[in-house]
């Protein structure tokens, strides 16, 4: 069996070649611009569909009516068009498991997660969701102690870099946007992200654990390790990027919070063949314990089809190896 692998269509829907010897497109999220651009789109691969959904794909929509929106549309196509979202299939030996994953911002590090929330469009675009309200508010009311904490005991450095990224993010995102300590509550937060993500996680810990007699195939949008902003050169802190005391977004500071994780202990047992992410702007392929691991957004130009038979299944590179031996040197 062989699966074509894409993520990070964003829109360039027009762009995509179907490979003819696919049995399975995977599609690691941010598919369209919009749902229903993703929708469009997944009704026209000729192939059984297995997706996630990643931020663009909510954008412009209330996240929980994207979700039921979703499964609606799934459900009508009767097996050929999958959402993974905490769900597992089975096709011919196969195992495809699947969340969004979102990511949880260094374990809610005020620095990193200031720098996310100022940095990304998601949190202006994606309306509120409407679950676990109660524990989201406990997790804001901690994170506002956090920085006044900081502010009370920090460093001048530290000081300014959480002043600068959430008076940037109060501008663009709190009712009272000369308060640094508000927030729009109708919005997409970090923390809505961070409470899926740990329902994610705890949900594809399970299920990755299950006795299963054959391949083991992971999909998540946001990638369960750091090692991609090691390969794409992002650094992997805020303060790195806070250069001549002025705070400058670019891509990579909320790369740092908003697009990936350090949970590879999810794959420690050996028991996942593959894992497919998406969210980076290049071809990444590397290795988590015995877990290989491939992101091929659009823009990389490559048009990834493969099978997980052993000849096959090596997709380790030296070039990770260079790179992450480059990176502990500094």
């Amino acid at each position: 069996m062989k699966f074509q692998i894409i993520s990070d269509i964003k829109g360039s829907e027009h762009k995509v070649k179907f490979e003819k010897d696919a049995d399975i497109t995977i599609l690691s999220g941010n598919i369209g611009k919009n749902i229903d651009a993703t929708l469009s789109f997944l009704s026209k691969i000729p192939t059984p569909v297995y997706f996630t959904l990643n931020n663009t794909d909510f954008y412009g929509n209330d996240y929980d009516n994207v979700i039921a929106k979703v499964n609606r549309f799934c459900q009508k196509s009767k097996g050929r068009i999958n959402l993974l979202n905490n769900t597992s299939f089975e096709v011919e030996g196969y195992r495809i498991i699947g969340s969004t994953l979102w990511s949880d911002f260094g374990n809610l590090d005020p620095f990193i997660l200031e720098s996310s929330w100022a940095g990304m469009l998601d949190y202006e675009m994606i309306s509120n969701v409407t679950r676990n309200k109660k524990e989201k508010e406990l997790l804001i009311d901690d994170h506002f102690i956090k920085m006044k904490n900081i502010f009370a005991n920090g460093d001048d450095y530290q000081k300014d870099f959480l002043f600068d990224t959430s008076f940037k993010r109060a501008k663009l995102y709190s009712r009272d946007q000369e308060n640094i300590f508000s927030y729009n509550s109708g919005l997409f937060t970090p923390f809505d992200a961070y409470i899926i993500h740990k329902e994610n996680e705890s949900w594809l810990k399970n299920e990755i654990k299950k006795e299963f007699n054959g391949k083991t195939i992971v999909v998540c949008s946001h990638s369960p390790s750091l090692i991609p902003l090691i390969l794409e050169n992002y650094p992997t802190s805020p303060f790195l990027i806070y250069n001549d005391r002025k705070l400058e977004i670019v891509p990579s500071y909320y790369k740092i919070g908003g697009y990936c994780s350090d949970k590879e202990s999810i794959f420690s047992k050996g028991n996942v063949d593959l894992l497919i992410h998406g969210n980076f702007n290049t071809f990444l392929n590397y290795r988590i314990s015995n877990t290989y691991v491939i992101s091929n957004p659009l823009l990389s130009g490559k048009n990834i089809c493969l099978s997980l038979n052993n000849q096959e299944k090596d997709f380790y590179t030296k070039d990770y190896l260079n790179k992450l031996i480059d990176y502990t040197k500094k």
